[in-house]
C-alpha cells in the first residue's frame, strides 16, 4: 500500500491505496520558488523577453501610468512594490501611477501592505456599468465597438500585472484577459463571456482570447509582466515584456502544470493547497473542470479545500433547478458575472459525482450538485471503492491531457 499525503489548505490530508491503481504526474520543469517576488518584478523589467535592453528605456518622467493588477496573486503587496520601485527608478513616482483592478476581484488587504513611501500611488476599481467612467477605443476587425476604462485608455503607459494561468473562458488566462473583457463594459462582457468552452484550451489564440489580444494592440502596447504559480502560494517565475512575450508565458505555464495520462481514471483526486482565502468559487469550479477531462464518465471527482467562498450569482441560481442539465438554460438567460465558472461546475457535474470539502455549509454543497466530505475517513472509504485513482495536486492551476 501507498501513503498518499496530500497539501489541502494549510493542512494535510492521507489515505492509503495500492500502488498499482495510483495514477501519478510530474511537471515537466521545476524547481524552487522565487523567495524575493519584489527584486523577480525588477529583474524581468531589467530583461524583457525578445528585447537586449531593459524597458526603462521606453519610460519617461513624464509618463502617466496606469498599473493593471491581478488580485488573484500570490505575494500581491510584494509583486506590486517591486513594480513600483522599477516605475520609481524610471523617474516616474507613486503620485503618477493608478493602480486599476477589476471590481469584485480577489483580495482587499494588499494596498496596506505597501511600503510607507508609496502610499502617493492612486487607486481606481472599475465600474463597467457606469458610462461616464468609460471611452470609446475603437472597433475591432469583426466590427465590434469597443469601451474601456476611460482612465485605462487616457493613459500613456499601461502596465499589466497578471497572473498566467488556465480559464475555461479564455482558455490561457493572462494580462490580455486583465485588460479585456475585464475592463471592458458591462455588455461586452456580457456577451462574450457567454462564449465559455469547457474544452481544454489551444495554445493559439482564438475567440474571445483573439479579441482580447487585438484590444491590447489598440491600447498601444501594454507592458506585460506574467506571474506562473507554483505550489501553494508560491511563485515559480516572472517575466515581463511587450505582447510579444504573451506566448513565453504560456510555455513556461506549459511547462509547470501541463500533465499528461495514458487513458481516463474512476476517480480524480484534486487539492487546493495554499491559503484558502484565495480559493474562490473561480479555483473550485476550474479544479472540477480539470478533472473532469481525466475521469470516465459516471465516475467520481474529489476536490480537496478548506475553501469557503461567497457564491456569485451563478452559483446561486443552481439552488432553483433540481438537477445539472437544466442549468445551462437558466445561466444563459441571466448571464451572471462568474458565468464561465459556474458552466465548468455544471460540465463536470454532468459528467461524473462531484465531492467537495470545504468551510461550506454541508446543505449548502448538496444544493450545487456535490457531495460534501467531511474528513480523511471519508476520502479513504471512498477510494477503496474506487479503480485507478489520479491525483492532482492544485489541480485548479492543471491542465491534463489523455492519451
Amino acid at each position: 500500500m501507498s501513503v498518499i499525503e496530500l497539501p489541502v489548505g494549510t493542512s494535510m490530508w492521507s489515505f492509503e491505496l495500492p500502488a498499482e491503481r495510483l495514477v501519478t504526474v510530474a511537471p515537466r520543469v521545476s524547481g524552487p520558488p522565487i523567495t524575493d517576488p519584489r527584486l523577480a518584478v525588477r529583474l524581468a523589467l531589467d530583461n524583457p523577453i525578445g528585447f537586449d535592453h531593459p524597458l526603462s528605456r521606453a519610460m519617461t518622467p513624464d509618463d502617466r501610468v496606469v498599473l493593471v493588477i491581478d488580485e488573484q496573486l500570490p505575494h500581491l503587496a510584494e509583486l506590486v512594490t517591486g513594480t513600483l520601485e522599477y516605475l520609481a527608478f524610471c523617474g516616474i513616482g507613486p503620485e503618477a501611477v493608478t493602480i486599476l483592478t477589476e471590481s469584485g476581484t480577489g483580495q482587499s488587504d494588499w494596498i496596506e501592505k505597501l511600503p510607507d513611501e508609496l502610499a502617493d500611488v492612486h487607486t481606481e476599481v472599475h465600474q463597467p456599468g457606469d458610462r461616464k467612467l468609460m471611452s470609446y477605443l475603437g472597433a475591432t476587425k469583426q466590427g465590434r465597438r469597443i469601451y474601456m476604462n476611460r482612465t485605462l485608455v487616457d493613459a500613456d503607459l499601461i502596465v499589466c500585472l497578471s497572473g498566467r494561468r488556465y480559464d475555461p473562458f479564455l482558455g490561457y488566462a493572462g494580462c490580455e484577459g486583465s485588460l479585456y473583457p475585464a475592463l471592458g463594459d458591462t455588455e461586452t462582457r456580457q456577451i462574450l463571456g457567454s462564449q465559455t468552452n469547457i474544452e481544454a484550451p489551444t495554445r493559439e489564440p482564438t475567440g474571445a482570447r483573439a479579441e482580447s489580444a487585438e484590444i491590447a494592440w489598440m491600447l498601444g502596447s501594454p507592458v506585460y509582466i506574467q506571474v506562473i504559480e507554483g505550489a501553494g502560494d508560491n511563485i515559480a517565475n516572472v517575466v515581463a515584456g511587450l505582447i510579444t512575450s504573451s506566448m513565453a508565458g504560456v510555455d513556461l505555464l506549459d511547462a509547470r502544470w501541463k500533465f499528461s495520462i495514458p487513458e481516463e481514471v474512476d476517480v480524480v483526486v484534486t487539492t487546493l493547497s495554499g491559503d484558502p482565502a484565495r480559493h474562490d468559487f473561480t479555483a473550485i469550479a476550474q479544479a472540477a473542470l480539470v478533472a473532469s477531462r481525466a475521469v470516465k464518465e459516471g465516475g467520481a471527482i474529489v476536490i480537496l479545500s478548506e475553501a469557503e467562498p461567497t457564491p456569485g450569482e451563478g452559483f446561486e441560481l443552481f439552488r432553483r433547478v433540481e438537477a445539472p442539465m437544466k442549468a445551462p438554460r437558466l445561466l444563459l438567460e441571466k448571464k451572471p458575472a462568474d458565468l464561465p465558472a459556474a458552466f465548468a461546475w455544471i460540465g463536470a457535474a454532468e459528467k461524473a459525482h462531484l465531492y467537495l470539502a470545504s468551510g461550506l455549509r454541508p446543505d449548502y454543497v448538496e444544493q450545487i450538485f456535490a457531495t460534501p466530505l467531511l474528513s480523511p475517513v471519508e476520502l479513504q472509504r471512498l477510494v477503496e471503492k474506487a479503480g485507478s485513482v489520479l491525483v492532482l495536486v492544485d489541480g485548479h492551476k492543471s491542465l491534463v491531457a489523455v492519451g
